[in-house]
């Protein structure tokens, strides 16, 4: 129990940590959009007001519950306050950003933080309404290690935005916005199919093999990275494709522990993973030009 305690006192931290980004952020909306507002406000926000009481009484009523509390907190309440806030923060952001002048530039951008606020719309829908998991995540690679992922491609992702020097080629810039774009669809598309089989950890929920999940098995990571990698390719610098190919490997690792448990436990899984590609749709060239006797042959081997 104590190493699931720390896991999530970390994301307790990461939470406070967002929280206290989108603090920032509504101070200066309220202070500079004079346009919207006609006059200027300021808003003194202390941040560590904002975060310590939030921390602490995150965790305590983690440590102070029953069994029962905990679930609820580790399968509701934390991931669902968790991209709440980040819902809530890609508003602000987007708010903050938004041009009067829409160039084709300006309507990918704002067409990406739409479909991003779509995206983290949907993942809160989804834990909302998902059932409980048929099998639960056990030890540190099924559940510490995946949300540890997410934290450090959103960690990675704000160092990038943040501390990093972009070096704009226009070009360059452009295929990034379109890949972004590209991703971020790709992932609503996915999460609409998954909704209550959606997980963080790796869990066993119903399988789902609907909509794009009928060309491939994990369209939601491939989403996930086209849009990093246009990421990536907006900052155009060393630390930008670094950082690409670590949390790449990681997403690959991550989804097959998920096929490991998953065709442990849902016997039917084997025969969608002979019908569909891994995190690129199968293109079966091949196989259509082979004569269709081999192919006859073939199929009564499996």
């Amino acid at each position: 129990m104590g190493i699931i305690t720390h896991i999530y006192s970390i994301f307790s931290l990461t939470i406070a940590y967002i929280y206290n980004l989108i603090a920032r952020d509504i101070s200066t909306l309220i202070d500079i959009p004079k346009f919207m507002l006609k006059e200027s406000y300021t808003l003194s926000i202390n941040n560590w007001s904002i975060v310590l009481p939030l921390l602490f009484f995150s965790l305590c009523i983690y440590w102070l519950s029953l069994e029962n509390g905990r679930n609820w907190m580790k399968n509701y309440l934390i991931p669902v306050s968790f991209f709440s806030i980040m819902f809530l923060r890609v508003i602000a952001n987007t708010l903050l950003h938004i041009q009067k002048n829409f160039t084709f530039r300006a309507v990918l951008e704002l067409s990406n933080s739409f479909f991003v606020i779509l995206f983290m719309g949907i993942v809160i829908f989804s834990y909302l309404i998902r059932s409980s998991p048929a099998k639960q995540a056990k030890g540190l690679l099924e559940s510490f290690y995946p949300i540890s992922v997410v934290i450090f491609h959103l960690i990675g992702a704000t160092l990038l935005a943040t501390t990093t020097t972009s070096h704009y080629v226009p070009h360059i810039h452009l295929i990034g916005l379109i890949l972004c774009v590209s991703g971020v669809t790709l992932n609503v598309a996915s999460l609409w199919q998954l909704k209550s089989s959606f997980s963080i950890m790796v869990e066993v929920r119903k399988l789902v093999n609907t909509g794009v999940y009928r060309f491939f098995r994990h369209p939601l990571y491939t989403g996930e990275m086209t849009h990093l990698l246009g990421l990536c390719l907006l900052f155009n610098n060393p630390f930008a494709y670094s950082f690409f190919r670590v949390v790449l490997a990681m997403q690959v690792s991550r989804a097959l522990l998920e096929e490991r448990k998953l065709s442990r436990h849902l016997p039917e899984y084997q025969l969608y993973k002979q019908k569909t590609g891994f995190i690129f749709p199968k293109l079966n060239i091949l196989s259509r030009l082979r004569p269709a006797k081999c192919r006859d042959q073939n199929l009564g081997e499996g």
